[in-house]
């Protein structure tokens, strides 16, 4: 559910002159872990990733937190008018063992955050382009998304 304090959350994170790490606590209830062009080898490679987790207590639903994560994701991409109104049509299910290869693949490249073993109880594509896969999960107490994207 949108409100004021995930647009505000979302203002703080479009201004922000740093990466986010998750060592700087929640915003909107999400912690994030960013690496952006610059961190992802190869050199050139224009690759961005961003892992989130969040408490499943701290949305309504798996839905809930994937339409965060991609607001998140498209930053400034979306107006501000437009937000609150901002919806995922689909998320696309895919199998447990393709999200932990996604996350490990990613976390892989820029010595980013491990996954536990994790016993998911659902996974999905909220977008899954050559350029650009944005993966969700939840297992009893955590969601999970990783976000891969480049320009090249």
């Amino acid at each position: 559910m949108w409100n004021q304090a995930r647009s505000s959350a979302l203002d703080a994170f479009i201004t922000r002159d740093s990466r986010r790490s998750f060592d700087d606590g929640p915003l909107a209830g999400l912690q994030i872990q960013e690496y952006w062009h610059p961190d992802v080898p190869p050199p050139g490679s224009e690759e961005e990733i961003t892992f989130y987790v969040a408490a499943t207590n701290a949305f309504d639903c798996l839905l809930d937190f994937a339409t965060l994560v991609l607001l998140f994701e498209l930053e400034d991409g979306i107006v501000p008018s437009a937000r609150s109104s901002f919806t995922l049509d689909n998320l696309a299910p895919i199998a447990s063992q393709r999200f932990i290869q996604q996350w490990a693949d990613c976390a892989a490249k820029v010595n980013g955050p491990r996954l536990d073993a994790l016993d998911l109880e659902a996974s999905f594509a909220v977008s899954d382009e050559w350029n650009d896969k944005c993966y969700v999960a939840r297992d009893k107490h955590k969601y999970f998304a990783v976000c891969w994207s480049t320009t090249a």
